[in-house]
């Protein structure tokens, strides 16, 4: 019998501890979601396990990792049965990179087996530098993770294909070219079956069949997320979707990218982390359906 904790980094502080029960495969976990300064607050042993264990020994870590004090800690209340331990890290790890995707930083789960081993949660390869967001997590964002965990949780014989791919081009560190890859995926998995490939309909198909499943061109929530991308195309001179993906793909970006206000970069940054978030929520409704 185990537990399990993650730590992540990135990330604003929460403002207080949360809890909250997820059934995964057939088993009701408890999640908690916390930081250092709440810690003391949180059942033992894991309140001893991230004090002694992990911040204390912080001291030692190489200065490019996160420093444990500065991250939001979500860990197993509860201990799990050993034959779905694999399967209940695996979906926590996956939502919350699906939710809080680069670059925000998640590590690996560390585990705690009670009367036999401590292993502390490590980091997979980080950029250098890497963006800093601070992004904030608040109920919306935990509701959204524990929501996501319930639905992948009832799919016991569910497979993930895509997610590893999108994440590790997210992680590039570049935000042109990641643009350039998320449109790519967008038009080639998106295309409409026997059709010339056409980035605007990959899009739409997008929207209409996984992202907002039932709605239409002339939906709302599509309208909308349409009008952010046109608006962040226009502050940077290009009229369609087509337009800035080949100003990106063909190289014209050399001859401008010296000449973009902050505001032309922010928009190119946004447009990089709304087409993550679409893509990758868009991809759970698709896992989900076909699983």
């Amino acid at each position: 019998m185990r537990q399990s904790l993650w730590m992540i980094s990135n990330v604003g502080k929460l403002d207080a501890t949360y809890e909250r029960s997820v059934l995964i495969n057939g088993e009701l976990i408890e999640l908690y979601f916390t930081n250092f300064e709440n810690s003391h607050q949180i059942p033992e042993p894991i309140a001893d396990w991230i004090e002694n264990k992990i911040v204390r020994t912080s001291m030692w870590i190489p200065l490019n990792l996160p420093s444990p004090m500065d991250c939001c800690f979500i860990f197993t209340k509860n201990k799990c049965s050993e034959e779905n331990q694999e399967q209940i890290s695996q979906i926590i790890s996956l939502c919350l990179s699906l939710i809080l995707p680069p670059p925000v930083l998640i590590s690996r789960p560390g585990q705690y087996i009670e009367n036999a081993a401590i292993v502390n949660p490590s980091w997979n390869y980080i950029p250098n530098p890497n963006r800093v967001i601070n992004k904030i997590i608040g109920k919306t964002e935990i509701n959204s993770i524990v929501e996501l965990i319930s639905r992948f949780g009832e799919k016991k014989k569910a497979r993930y294909p895509y997610f590893h791919e999108i994440l590790k081009l997210s992680s590039i560190n570049d935000v042109l070219i990641e643009t350039l890859s998320l449109w790519a995926f967008i038009e080639g998995f998106w295309n409409v079956p026997n059709r010339k490939s056409d980035l605007s309909g990959s899009f739409m198909n997008m929207l209409t069949t996984d992202r907002f499943p039932g709605t239409r061109n002339k939906s709302p929530q599509v309208k909308a997320l349409k009008q952010q991308i046109m608006v962040q195309n226009e502050m940077l001179g290009a009229q369609d979707f087509s337009n800035l993906r080949n100003i990106i793909a063909h190289g014209t970006y050399l001859k401008l990218e010296d000449t973009w206000t902050t505001e032309q970069w922010n928009a190119i940054y946004s447009q990089r982390d709304l087409l993550l978030h679409t893509v990758l929520i868009a991809l759970s409704e698709y896992n989900l359906r076909n699983a």
